[in-house]
């Protein structure tokens, strides 16, 4: 009697099935932009050798002016040159900013530093001014003074 007590007294449930999903993380735009700025300082670190061999064989690396700008030789938008002098080893970085005050009359404003390992070197800071009578003839130059463009 206990037998068929217990058999009509339990019931058979059916089975559950359990679905497991995984649900993907979603990024914040912080890790994103952070994960995307350390790729590029990345790609910067494998590419300074490249760099530095370049600067090696040609002494310098020089961005220069567009346009319409006087003795773009000596006046680069950027410049980094290889010091390898008897009494001072580094590295010189130039750049010049253009002041135009008219189509007749122009100033460069440059900036000479120095990263040395050997040796000194000052910064430096002067202006070269040049005028032309009309807007197609060449720059003449007229003056140099020490310090900023005013």
């Amino acid at each position: 009697m206990t037998d068929n007590n217990i058999s009509q007294t339990e019931e058979t449930y059916p089975e559950i099935e359990y679905v497991v999903r995984e649900v993907p993380r979603k990024r914040s735009l912080l890790e994103r932009v952070g994960c995307g700025a350390l790729v590029l300082v990345w790609f910067a670190v494998l590419l300074l050798p490249l760099f530095f061999f370049v600067l090696a064989i040609q002494g310098d690396i020089t961005i220069r002016h567009t346009g319409d700008v006087p003795d773009k030789l000596q006046h680069p938008r950027f410049q980094i040159t290889l010091i390898m002098d008897a009494d001072s080893r580094g590295l010189q970085f130039t750049r010049s900013g253009v002041n135009r005050y008219s189509a007749t009359d122009l100033c460069l404003d440059t900036r000479v530093n120095y990263t040395l390992w050997q040796g000194q070197g000052a910064p430096a800071r002067y202006c070269d001014c040049y005028t032309r009578e009309t807007a197609d003839e060449d720059w003449s130059f007229t003056e140099s003074t020490q310090g900023g463009c005013e």
